[in-house]
C-alpha cells in the first residue's frame, strides 16, 4: 500500500513537471506554425517591420528586383525577430523583419515556471556568486603554459616556478659519431 502510494505521488511529480513542460512545447510549436502560416501569406502589419541593410559583397550574385520569402529567426536585445523576405541589390542585403511578440511571451512564461524550482530568493543570488568568487580564490588550480613553436620552453605553475629552461629545438643535420 505504501509503495503504491509513494509510486503514484512520484507519478503526480513528474506529470506536474513533465506536463506544464510539454504544454509550453506545444505553444511554442503552435506558435511556430501559426507564425509561419502568417508569414507565408504575407498578412503582417508594416508599420511593425523592421528593415535590416547589410553591406555584402558577392560576386556572382546578380541583383534581384523583387523581394523573395525568408526562413530564419534570431534574438538581439530580449526580443524574438523572424526574417519576413530579403533581397540582393547593388552589394546590399536587404532583410524585412517582424517581432515575435508571443515567442517572448512563451520564453518568459517557461523563464518564471523554472524559477519556481529554486528555493532561493532572487535577492539572495547575487550574494551566491560573490561566495563563488571567493572561493575560487583559495581553490588550487595548476596552470601551465605551452607553446607549439620551436624554441625554448619555459613551465609556469601557480604556486611554485620552475626555473629550469628545456630546449625545443630539433636538430635538422644529425651528425655522425666521431670515431675514436
Amino acid at each position: 500500500m505504501k509503495k503504491s502510494l509513494s509510486w503514484s505521488l512520484v507519478f503526480l511529480l513528474i506529470l506536474n513537471v513533465f506536463g506544464y513542460y510539454l504544454f509550453f512545447v506545444a505553444l511554442q510549436y503552435r506558435n511556430e506554425i501559426a507564425m509561419t502560416r502568417q508569414l507565408d501569406a504575407d498578412s503582417y502589419n508594416e508599420n511593425e517591420a523592421i528593415t535590416i541593410r547589410l553591406p555584402l559583397t558577392v560576386p556572382y550574385l546578380g541583383d534581384e528586383k523583387t523581394f523573395r520569402r525568408a526562413e530564419g529567426k534570431f534574438w538581439h536585445e530580449g526580443q524574438f525577430y523572424r526574417m519576413v523576405k530579403q533581397k540582393y541589390a547593388r552589394d546590399t542585403l536587404t532583410v524585412i523583419c517582424v517581432r515575435d511578440e508571443e515567442k517572448v511571451r512563451i520564453h518568459e512564461a517557461i523563464s518564471e515556471f523554472v524559477k519556481t524550482f529554486t528555493d532561493t530568493p532572487i535577492q539572495s543570488q547575487a550574494s551566491s556568486k560573490f561566495v563563488l568568487f571567493m572561493v575560487k580564490d583559495y581553490l588550487h588550480t595548476p596552470f601551465a603554459l605551452g607553446t607549439s613553436a620551436v624554441g625554448w620552453q619555459f613551465e609556469i605553475n601557480l604556486f611554485e616556478r620552475c626555473l629550469t629552461l628545456s630546449s625545443t629545438f630539433i636538430p635538422s643535420i644529425n651528425h655522425p659519431p666521431e670515431r675514436a
